[in-house]
């Protein structure tokens, strides 16, 4: 039994039609697919910056041990023990800011946003960690300024 020419034509059309569609991307597709470097950027830079933590840490560890040793009676002593310990209160700040970042961040939503959301989301977080970095690195630039 053979098919009619134009069911035939038909059925082929509905078939490359329904394959043209499934080959788009869609709405509701996980947007990690779409922009996957964007968000692998920002994970990378918050990596870098877990790489320095210790940094915080060590540097403040130092200046506290300075501080153990200083002469507060005179007033050099004292100026230098006010400056360490606005240093030291720095790195607790820079410290402190970074472990509020982990522990507010969350993944996105992928399937309530919209891919403008999506990567605002991303452009957002990457602008915190830049301004992470900078808290950091000014904590850290003083501390390694005092010797």
């Amino acid at each position: 039994m053979s098919v009619p020419m134009n069911l035939s034509l038909r059925l082929r059309y509905a078939a490359l039609s329904l394959l043209a569609v499934a080959c788009q991307p869609q709405e509701n597709q996980p947007l990690e697919s779409k922009t996957p470097a964007t968000r692998a950027a920002v994970m990378r830079h918050h990596d870098e910056l877990m790489a320095r933590m210790d940094g915080l840490i060590s540097e403040r560890q130092r200046l506290a041990a300075q501080l153990v040793g200083l002469d507060s009676t005179t007033t050099s002593g004292q100026a230098k023990a006010e400056r360490l310990h606005r240093i030291i209160r720095g790195l607790r700040r820079a410290d402190a800011a970074m472990m509020t970042w982990m522990h507010q961040y969350k993944e996105p939503d992928t399937v309530q946003l919209t891919a403008h959301q999506y990567e605002d989301f991303w452009a957002a977080e990457a602008q915190e960690l830049t301004d992470l970095e900078r808290q950091m690195t000014a904590a850290l630039d003083s501390a390694k300024a005092v010797r």
